[in-house]
């Protein structure tokens, strides 16, 4: 009888297993159709099977992120820490040798949850989660992104120029395509905050270089980032002229 009963938890397990999967995949697939309301609830009903697998808890930390209210926000906080201490002890059994599925990279986590911080101001917290990130991953170019615009949110551009020629350097290490756009766009921002326009300008100049080169080769770029380039050296210019 024991034995009857171990084999009916056994498969009780695998088909909650089964389902959490299933529930997981969907609720991913509306969140990249932009179905955040439906895929939180999908991904509600997978947790509430007691799978506390990182994968659910990070895809519903994303989905509370894109949702851009302050609860919101302070939920992504919390579920995200949760994927962090379960992340730790699943690589921990991982180094014993038990196999383990389902988790996600711890430098994601910590970016992921930095975002939540950042979006909550809480800027202490969030820069020492975006360290953790690069630490944890120095090639996660978009942790340096995303750590200029917190120094940029408090008034330090001298360490946001400083940690985008990190990100740059790193960005272009782990690609073999042309830098990112962002990375000229924040640095020739930050030249405009520390007024030095001529240095701006050669940033600038370089992102539309760039742009030239990637719509002559087919390389893809973001249009939005290259308008953004072209508005920012047409006013830094103006801004040069009238210096003259």
């Amino acid at each position: 009888q024991e034995q009857e009963q171990g084999e009916e938890e056994e498969e009780e397990g695998g088909r909650a297993q089964s389902e959490h999967r299933e529930l997981t995949v969907a609720a991913w697939w509306r969140g990249i159709t932009q179905l955040n309301t439906d895929a939180g609830q999908l991904l509600d009903r997978s947790l509430q099977l007691g799978m506390d697998k990182p994968i659910a808890l990070f895809a519903r930390a994303a989905i509370a992120i894109n949702s851009g209210t302050p609860e919101d926000f302070q939920c992504a906080v919390h579920l995200l820490e949760q994927v962090i201490t379960r992340n730790k002890e699943l690589m921990a059994l991982e180094q014993q040798g038990v196999p383990v599925e389902d988790t996600i990279a711890l430098e994601n986590a910590y970016n992921q949850r930095a975002l939540a911080l950042l979006s909550l101001k809480r800027y202490a917290e969030a820069e020492e989660h975006f360290l953790l990130a690069v630490e944890q991953k120095p090639g996660l170019w978009e942790a340096y992104i995303n750590l200029a615009t917190l120094y940029f949110e408090t008034h330090r551009p001298s360490a946001a120029k400083e940690v985008l020629f990190v990100g740059r350097d790193r960005y272009t290490e782990s690609t073999s395509g042309p830098v990112h756009l962002t990375f000229l766009i924040q640095l020739g921002y930050a030249e405009e905050l520390l007024g030095d326009m001529a240095s701006a300008a050669e940033h600038y100049a370089h992102g539309l270089q760039l742009v030239e080169e990637c719509q002559r080769t087919g390389h893809p770029y973001d249009q939005n980032h290259a308008m953004k380039l072209q508005h920012n050296w047409e006013h830094v210019q103006s801004l040069l002229r009238l210096k003259e």
